[in-house]
């Protein structure tokens, strides 16, 4: 059975709420609004925007061309942090 994302993010969301403490929630909310009132997230991509063309590298260093992968592909792109 495969759960939604949503379904599994606010299953997140409800643990955090009852395991953490709540000057960790706190630190958290302030933060996430902080961020937003920033404008930080004005320029960011949201669901149905189109992605802008590119070239990177993959985690084996290979070059992936969005443009070409996209033509005959449905593409799902995940970002994670690289250098530990």
């Amino acid at each position: 059975m495969s759960e939604r994302l949503a379904d599994q993010l606010a299953a997140r969301r409800e643990e955090f709420a009852r395991m953490a403490p709540q000057s960790a929630q706190d630190v958290m909310r302030n933060s996430a609004a902080m961020l937003k009132e920033s404008g930080i997230t004005d320029g960011a991509k949201h669901t149905g925007d189109r992605a802008p063309d590119f070239v990177l590298q993959n985690v084996t260093g290979s070059s992936v061309d969005f443009v070409a992968l996209r033509k005959n592909h449905r593409v799902v792109i995940c970002f994670y942090r690289g250098g530990w």
